[in-house]
């Protein structure tokens, strides 16, 4: 137990096995190896004998870092005015939907027709 007042207790760690890692960033298991090599994502630490796994904090600080490189870059188009921002269409309410779907002429493979045997 750790006096009033004392610090120095490090934080607690949890790590993921490269399985969970792939899901998280959305990599195959062979594209994170090979980014691991070029030095573009993180390293992970040796858990044992013939295991590994990445600190749950470097995945996240790599995340974040993905996040700031992508508004960094929606900011710069903006400001030099090369995308505009264009608000979604409304939802169709159900009654537009079907005239549309009415307004459609029918598709000949998908419409049934009686076999004629002669």
């Amino acid at each position: 137990m750790t006096e009033p007042g004392v610090t120095g207790r490090k934080p607690r760690l949890s790590v993921s096995r490269i399985a969970k890692v792939s899901i998280r960033v959305g990599f195959s298991i062979s594209s994170i190896y090979r980014k691991v090599a070029d030095g573009t994502f993180p390293r992970p630490i040796r858990t044992g004998p013939g295991a590994i796994a990445w600190l749950d904090s470097d995945i996240d600080a790599w995340l974040w870092e993905r996040i700031s490189e992508r508004d960094r870059e929606t900011q710069a188009l903006l400001t030099q005015n090369k995308i505009v921002w264009t608000p979604p269409e409304p939802e169709k309410t159900p009654v537009e939907k079907e005239e549309i779907q009415e307004a459609r002429p029918p598709n000949p493979l998908l419409t049934h027709k009686p076999s004629q045997n002669v």
